[in-house]
């Protein structure tokens, strides 16, 4: 039985040891799951800023009692329409459009404004 050469994934050196031993030394195994991880971890940082910016936005309006205004408003104070927590598009008569943004909901009426509403149990005490 022929033996096939394996290559650390991490390193480029040659594996020896057992048949499913897929890395040179524990060092090289750390570094390589430490390093793929990092990467997934700072995408999941990067999008969870753009949602907490969207929900001081949104929050800022609210607290000022701003509870319907312009869709470009939103825009121009820097919210990412991309990224929202969830979204319900209702295609019957009224055609509305609901997003969410953590503990906010924003209706979007058919003028192009926005309606903010925060339910009663998500306010602060």
């Amino acid at each position: 039985m022929e033996e096939v050469m394996r290559i650390c994934p991490n390193c480029g050196r040659q594996v020896t040891g057992r048949a499913d031993k897929r890395f040179c030394c524990s060092e090289c195994r750390t570094m390589f799951h430490n390093k793929k991880y990092r990467l997934e971890r700072k995408e999941i940082h990067r999008i969870d800023r753009i949602l907490k910016k969207n929900r001081s936005i949104i929050d800022r309006l609210y607290t000022n009692g701003e509870r319907n205004v312009p869709l470009h408003r939103l825009y121009h104070m820097g919210f990412d329409f991309k990224y929202l927590t969830s979204f319900i598009s209702d295609s019957g008569a009224g055609g509305t459009c609901v997003f969410g943004c953590y503990d906010y909901t924003c209706a979007l009426s058919s003028d192009g404004r926005i309606d903010i509403d925060r339910p009663e149990s998500a306010t602060p005490r």
